[in-house]
């Protein structure tokens, strides 16, 4: 296990980001593996992301069951699949310094999406299979995929509780993937699993807290701080990966 001191700190970086996906709805990984990556070891960051998430989103997706789109599930999941093995590569194959200047990239390209709205026009299978791919590879390399799923589900015209319900479905099943491509390449480590059990307790607080306050300001305030936030991590992430 790392230090006490490293041990609030990994407490502290998942509630902020939990709390930050309740408050806006999206941010948690985008958030959380870069800064978990200042204290942990990118595999194990990404690992950790991805235990830590994965309750929450099972939840909603159990929650809104009847809501989800089986034939978008099945279109996306499957492209992920793809991708996955080649970002499984770039994970245990990149040193740390490389590996936080693409992760800050990522995180840096995913929040300009953010900020300007930017949509496709139509949705396309060609597209739709870049996205799945990517989705893929950034889930296995980064724990960051959720910005390529997003771009791909607008396009369909899906009511709130629809896009929520499917994109929680495909985080599920991409989440669950992954953990056993990891768990295969021995990177579901004992320390990974301890610190999952600490961090998550921390979780329901910083959702409910970020569940009211969210009732209580406007929504388009906190997603200026959100992206303000984002493009801050994506910054400091880069020059770190830069100074080495």
């Amino acid at each position: 296990m790392p230090p006490a001191g490293d041990v609030a700190a990994i407490v502290a970086i998942v509630a902020g980001a939990a709390f930050v996906q309740r408050l806006t709805g999206f941010g948690f990984a985008l958030l959380a593996v870069p800064a978990l990556s200042f204290v942990l070891p990118p595999a194990t960051a990404v690992v950790l992301a991805s235990l830590v998430s994965l309750p929450n989103t099972a939840i909603t997706a159990v929650q809104l069951r009847h809501d989800v789109d089986r034939s978008l599930v099945r279109a996306f999941v499957g492209w992920c699949l793809v991708g996955m093995p080649f970002g499984l590569v770039i994970l245990t194959a990149i040193p740390v310094r490389p590996f936080r200047i693409l992760l800050g990239v990522v995180v840096a390209l995913a929040t300009v999406v953010i900020a300007t709205g930017w949509r496709p026009e139509r949705p396309r299978r060609s597209l739709d299979a870049a996205l799945g791919v990517s989705s893929g590879v950034l889930s296995t390399s980064t724990g960051t995929n959720g910005p390529p799923i997003v771009l791909g589900l607008t396009t369909r015209g899906l009511r709130p509780d629809a896009f929520r319900a499917t994109i929680s479905v495909i985080f599920v099943v991409s989440n669950v993937a992954s953990l056993v491509l990891f768990a295969a390449r021995g990177l579901v480590t004992g320390e990974a699993l301890a610190l999952t059990a600490v961090a998550v307790v921390a979780v329901p607080a910083a959702a409910w807290l970020g569940q009211r306050a969210a009732r209580r300001l406007a929504d388009h305030h906190f997603r200026r701080l959100v992206v303000t936030l984002l493009f801050a991590t994506a910054a400091s992430t880069i020059a770190a990966g830069l100074r080495g």
